[in-house]
């Protein structure tokens, strides 16, 4: 009985021995994988983020543009239309949201306290003198 328990504790310990050595290696190529994997994905993050940062940059940029061109034509016209002031409004309201600085602020609120006048007194025509 003795000598039966003996090999079978033989066998016990050959078996992991041999398959014991497999699991490991085994897990230890799983852990490289995922370690690889989530360097990869943590590169895909940061080379995401600094994508958007651009996307947001250019479109601020594109908001502040739109926004003190329209702002320069209606000084230069002398009035604005109820839906320049409308587009003016949400371009405004986008800007700051964006974090655009107050740089146009004071332009903007020129722009506010034009009159308002129809589409068909602007661009190049008078002003009807009623």
């Amino acid at each position: 009985m003795l000598k039966r328990t003996v090999n079978m504790f033989s066998a016990i310990n050959e078996f992991f021995l041999i398959y014991g050595g497999l699991v490991l290696s085994f897990l230890g190529f799983i852990t490289k994988k995922l370690n690889e994997f989530k360097k990869e994905q943590e590169r895909s993050r940061l080379k995401d983020e600094l994508r958007h940062k651009a996307v947001m940059a250019g479109t601020l940029e594109l908001l502040r543009y739109r926004l003190r061109v329209a702002c320069e034509e209606a000084l230069h016209d002398g009035c604005i239309t109820y839906d320049e002031r409308e587009d003016l409004d949400h371009l405004f309201t986008a800007y700051h949201d964006l974090g655009g600085n107050s740089s146009l602020t004071d332009l903007y609120k020129r722009v506010c306290k034009l009159p308002t006048c129809e589409r068909m007194y602007k661009k190049g025509r008078k002003r009807n003198a009623d």
